[in-house]
């Protein structure tokens, strides 16, 4: 009876020393168990005065792109949204992977959908460098199951088969902050079909378009090009309660590597919503010398 006891003073200090840890993270944004849903309730209702900082293929300076661990890579920077490439297999798994094959990502050869999950996950991931590493090829629901409630995730749809990536999104408890990228809205649409609450973003080739796209289909996100961002622009969609999106990928990004942060300033003074970067430990400190980060861990306390 004696021993009985014990083991559950156990169970119970350790029950205490947990929620104790989770409100030390709440306060640090070390652990915060609602971070993700802070994300999306911020694009869509709190459209000023913040950039949210989203990593390309999740963080890949120090693990695979798409993977388990440059998800994890992400959430320790402190960025607020990793997005994801989705592709099926052969037996209809949603699994992590920009490129219609495995070649340049992986140890093996052929399309994604050649191969059945068991096959793919046999497969190991290469850094950007080529060097082989032991993570291998995720599934959207594990993909999911490391970020929920950490971080915000934005599904890029390389798959127009929506019903298994939405239900897999469905099933996961992680929808509430998880979101979708295609560049056509019809596919969007479908995604709406199964999630009607679902955040959707297509991409514009203009200013115009993307107002028009945003007041003709209820958006709340939409996915903008550098070459026509403004601070005109980013005002015009804050009347309409519509967040805007860009990339900075490429030439801003690359300068970012040399040290030259011009072209990305230049970019944060149009006032987007959220930057997409593969440099994201770059642009975090930019836009927290700048005092355009917003600490969401304090919508968690």
């Amino acid at each position: 009876m004696l021993k009985f006891s014990r083991w559950i003073v156990a169970a119970l200090l350790l029950m205490l020393s947990g929620c104790m840890a989770l409100k030390e993270g709440v306060r640090t944004g070390k652990i915060v168990s609602c971070r993700s849903d802070s994300v999306l309730a911020s694009i869509r209702h709190d459209r000023t005065g913040r950039i949210l900082v989203t990593a390309h293929r999740a963080a890949h300076d120090t693990a695979p792109e798409n993977s388990i661990a440059s998800i994890e890579r992400a959430i320790a920077l402190g960025v607020d949204i990793v997005e994801l490439d989705v592709r099926l297999t052969s037996d209809g798994v949603p699994v992590l992977m920009h490129d219609a094959t495995v070649d340049r990502t992986t140890n093996g050869e052929g399309a994604v959908d050649g191969y059945t999950l068991a096959a793919l996950r046999r497969l190991k991931l290469k850094m950007p460098d080529g060097t082989l590493t032991e993570e291998r090829v995720p599934t959207l629901s594990a993909a999911l199951n490391a970020a929920m409630g950490r971080i915000a995730v934005n599904i890029d749809l390389k798959s127009t088969e929506i019903a298994p990536i939405a239900h897999v999104v469905e099933r996961s408890g992680a929808a509430s902050g998880v979101f979708f990228y295609h560049s056509k809205m019809s596919v969007l649409d479908e995604v709406r079909s199964y999630l009607p609450d679902a955040v959707v973003q297509p991409i514009a080739s203009s200013a115009e378009e993307a107002l028009s796209l945003a007041k003709q289909n209820n958006l709340e996100l939409i996915h903008l090009r550098e070459e026509y961002a403004s601070q005109e622009l980013s005002d015009a969609l804050d009347e309409i309660g519509v967040s805007g999106y860009i990339n900075i990928l490429g030439m801003p990004d690359q300068m970012l590597r040399w040290g030259d942060e011009r072209l990305v300033r230049a970019i944060i003074d149009t006032n987007p919503d959220v930057i997409q970067t593969d440099e994201p430990a770059a642009l975090i400190s930019i836009l927290d010398e700048l005092g355009v980060r917003k600490d969401l861990s304090r919508a968690c306390s």
